[in-house]
This record gives structure tokens, C-alpha cells and sequence, in this order.
């Protein structure tokens, strides 16, 4: 049995310049960072012929191109896998969330497959091989931050060229998540809507490309007041792009924990309900914001995962 170990990821700065919407003319820039929640995928030889998969619902079929679930779908008939197969995954937090649980799945996906099968893909094409599957193969509105973020993990700058080349920057901090606390609003969405609404949003995606510029600068100089800041903006001009963005309940408690003592924040990913991030001075003030919000919210701590996906058995 091979088993892989992918992480969540969080976005610090320029989520959205990974569309190729605005990336083919503007060029992509931004900054995430992998969190130590995972998802995990296991896949295994069996005797019986029939293909099995398990994830929030099983499947048992003997044409892969019956499998109904479309990530799957697309990497098993990449992969070339007709028979004599189980796989099945679960994971720490839930899916559609803002924290790229689709993305790192993919990815932990054809981590797992491809060392099944003895091919040891390096990062960028697993990254790339992920992207194509869930874009193009499934057809989904979707960048390349949640796949790159997955694969090589750590906290990072990436820049994209017009062309779609993505570079990953290793940036050394590692005290970020003294900083940072994540609640859950327990509202779960469909990413794809809000992102087709930012791929059209070109002027505000630029000003976002720049607050991810700023978010760097303040991470290097361990300006955590300034990035809070700066991400408070962002997130300002992310809700001018939709209504969609937020909920009346979410600005609300996002409201209280500003007075509580955050320096600012956002909701991960595309908007609409998964996880608040707060940028926080001390552990004073996060103890503060998880009095305000839970309930009910649930807030979560966790610490930094500094590699991407990876296999922990074989």
C-alpha cells in the first residue's frame, strides 16, 4: 500500500493572479503557505478485477470510465488504470473550505498513482500534470496556486510569466503561524462561480497583485501589524468584486475581531464562507478572537508544514 500526505495550503497575498484569465496578460504573483492539516491517499493492488474508490461516497466499477467522481476519473485514465485497484482518501479538514483541499487531493492523487507505478515525477509536473487535470480534464475555473502550493510545499513566493512558467521562492519565515489563527464559519462553497467573477475583475486583480507585492515585503521584515494591514485591504477590494465575497454574519464577527485585537484578515481562497485567517500581534490576542467566535465558529490552530506532498508508507 502506498500512502501520500498532502497539505492545506493558505494564501497570504495575490490569490487570483493564478487564473490564467489574468496571468496570460499580466503575469501571476503570490504567496502561500502550507499548513500542517493534510489529506491523505492510499492505493493498493487487490485481487478482485473491479476498480474501488472511497472518498465521501464508494465506488465499485469495472470501467474506469465509469467512476464518477471527475478527479478521479481523469487521473485513473491518465495513469492508464483499468483493473485490480483500490484507492481511497480522507482528510483533516473539509472540502471546500478556501484552504485548496481540491488541489492538494489532486496532487496527493498522482503522488500516490505515479509512485504506484514507478514513475518519481519531480514537483513541477506533478503541480502542472494536477493543474491540467482539474482545468482542462474537468473543466473547472481554476489557477495554479492550489496544485504548486501542494507539491512543494513550505512558505512561498510564486511568480508566473505570461506563458504560464511558475517559480517558486522560498522565503525563510518560520514564525508565521504564532501569528495567524484560522476559524471555521462552517460554510462550505463552490469556489468556481466567485472565481469566474474574479477573472474578470482585471483592474481589482491588479491592485491584489500589488498587496501581494506589499505582503512579502512585510513577511521578510516580520511586520506582522503591516501585513494584517495590507491583508485587510485585500480583502476589502476582493468583496468591491462580488456580494458573493462575504456574509453579513462574517463581516460582523470579522468586525469584532478587529476591535479584539487583530491586525486584520480575510477569508481564505475565493470568498463566500470556509475559513476566516486573522493576523494576530500574540497568543494574547488569539485567545481573545477565539472567545469572540466560538461559537459559533470553531477556531483552529496549527503549525507550519515546510514540505509538499509526500509519501509516508509504501
Amino acid at each position: 500500500m502506498i500512502i501520500t500526505r498532502t497539505p492545506f495550503r493558505i494564501t497570504l497575498g495575490g490569490g487570483g493572479t493564478d487564473l490564467p484569465e489574468f496571468y496570460s496578460k499580466h503575469g501571476g504573483l503570490w504567496l502561500n503557505a502550507t499548513i500542517g492539516k493534510y489529506v491523505y491517499v492510499s492505493v493498493k493492488s487487490r485481487f478482485e478485477k473491479e476498480l474501488r474508490v472511497a472518498y465521501s461516497r464508494i465506488e465499485e466499477v469495472t470501467n474506469p470510465n465509469d467512476i464518477r467522481h471527475p478527479i478521479i476519473h481523469e487521473a485513473f485514465n491518465h495513469f492508464s488504470i483499468r483493473r485490480n485497484l483500490e484507492m481511497s482518501t480522507i482528510a483533516d479538514l473539509p472540502a471546500g473550505a478556501g484552504l485548496g483541499s481540491s488541489g492538494a487531493f489532486t496532487v496527493g492523487l498522482i503522488k500516490a498513482l505515479s509512485s504506484r507505478y514507478g514513475e518519481r515525477l519531480p514537483e513541477r509536473d506533478i503541480a502542472e500534470l494536477a493543474y491540467t487535470i482539474e482545468r482542462d480534464g474537468v473543466g473547472r475555473t481554476i489557477g495554479k496556486q492550489d496544485q504548486y502550493s501542494a507539491a512543494f510545499g513550505g512558505v512561498k513566493l510564486y511568480t508566473c510569466g505570461k506563458d504560464g512558467f511558475v517559480t517558486p521562492h522560498n522565503l525563510p519565515v518560520y514564525d508565521l503561524m504564532d501569528h495567524i489563527l484560522l476559524v471555521y464559519t462552517s460554510r462550505v462553497r463552490n469556489s468556481e462561480p466567485l472565481l469566474t467573477e474574479v477573472a474578470k475583475s482585471e483592474q481589482q486583480m491588479l491592485k491584489i497583485m500589488d498587496y501581494g507585492k506589499q505582503s512579502v515585503k512585510a513577511l521578510l521584515d516580520s511586520d506582522y501589524k503591516e501585513l494584517g494591514r495590507i491583508m485587510g485591504e485585500h480583502w476589502t477590494e476582493k468583496k468591491s468584486i462580488s456580494p458573493n465575497m462575504s456574509s453579513t454574519q462574517i463581516d460582523k464577527y470579522y468586525s469584532r475581531c478587529l476591535r479584539g485585537g487583530a491586525f486584520g484578515g480575510k477569508l481564505v481562497g475565493a470568498g463566500g464562507g470556509g475559513f476566516l485567517m486573522f493576523i494576530v500581534p500574540d497568543e494574547e490576542a488569539k485567545q481573545a478572537i477565539i472567545r469572540i467566535t466560538n461559537p459559533p465558529f470553531t477556531p483552529i490552530q496549527c503549525d507550519l508544514s515546510l514540505t509538499g506532498s509526500e509519501v509516508i508508507q509504501w
